[in-house]
C-alpha cells in the first residue's frame, strides 16, 4: 500500500472508528461546557445570546439535545427560549414533543421560538401563535421574526411588511389568516 492510499483508507475509516467507539457522546468537559452555555443564556442578551445559541448548535449539535430538552423546563425564560431556538436548528426528532409543550409556555417569546422551531420540523401547530405575533403592536422585531418564519414555510401565501402601517399590516395578516384557515388541514396531522 502506498502512502496516498493509506491516507485515503485512514480518512474513510477514522470517522467510523470514532463513532463506533462512542466518541459521538459528549465528554465530561463537553457536558460541562454545554451546561455552562445553556446557563449563560439567562444573562446573555442580543448578539451574545445569539452567539451562545449558535455555538451550542455548531459545536455540540446532536450531543447537546438531551441537555437542551431538559433545560426547556428551566425557570428562566431566556434559557427556555434559547433551548427552543437551538433544538429547532439542530433538527433532532426527539425535540418535537418537548417543543410542542413550550407552545403553552407562560412567556410569549418562548412560545414564539417553540413555534418557529417546530416549523423547521414541518410541524405547524404553532402557526396561530406566529399569526398573533404578526399583530404585535410594540415590536417590529417580533413581527419580523414571525414573518420570516412564516415566509420560509409558506412563501406563496404571505406578503407582509413588519414596518408597514398598522392598517396595511392587518390587511396582510387577514389575507394570510384566510389562506391558513383554508389550507391548514393540509399541514396539520
Amino acid at each position: 500500500m502506498n502512502r496516498k492510499s493509506g491516507q485515503i483508507l485512514l480518512s474513510c475509516t477514522l470517522p467510523l472508528f470514532v463513532l463506533a467507539c462512542g466518541h459521538d457522546q459528549p465528554s465530561p468537559e463537553d457536558k460541562n461546557q454545554i451546561d455552562f452555555r445553556i446557563n449563560n443564556l439567562a444573562i446573555q442578551r442580543g448578539d451574545r445570546w445569539v452567539m451562545t445559541c449558535r455555538s451550542l448548535v455548531e459545536e455540540y449539535g446532536e450531543s447537546a439535545v438531551p441537555f437542551l430538552i431538559e433545560a426547556l423546563g428551566a425557570t428562566d425564560a431566556q434559557i427556555r427560549r434559547g433551548c427552543a431556538y437551538c433544538l429547532g436548528h439542530i433538527g433532532h426528532p426527539d425535540a418535537v414533543d418537548p417543543l410542542r409543550l413550550r407552545l403553552g409556555d407562560p412567556d410569549l417569546f418562548v412560545q414564539l421560538e417553540a413555534a418557529a422551531s417546530l416549523t423547521r420540523f414541518k410541524v405547524y401547530e404553532g402557526v396561530p401563535l406566529l399569526i398573533l405575533a404578526l399583530r404585535h403592536e410594540k415590536s417590529q422585531l417580533v413581527r419580523a421574526a414571525a414573518y420570516q418564519t412564516l415566509e420560509e414555510s409558506f412563501p406563496e401565501a404571505i406578503t407582509f411588511d413588519p414596518a408597514g402601517e398598522p392598517a396595511g399590516r392587518e390587511a396582510a395578516v387577514q389575507r394570510f389568516e384566510a389562506w391558513w384557515n383554508a389550507h391548514q388541514k393540509d399541514y396539520l396531522d
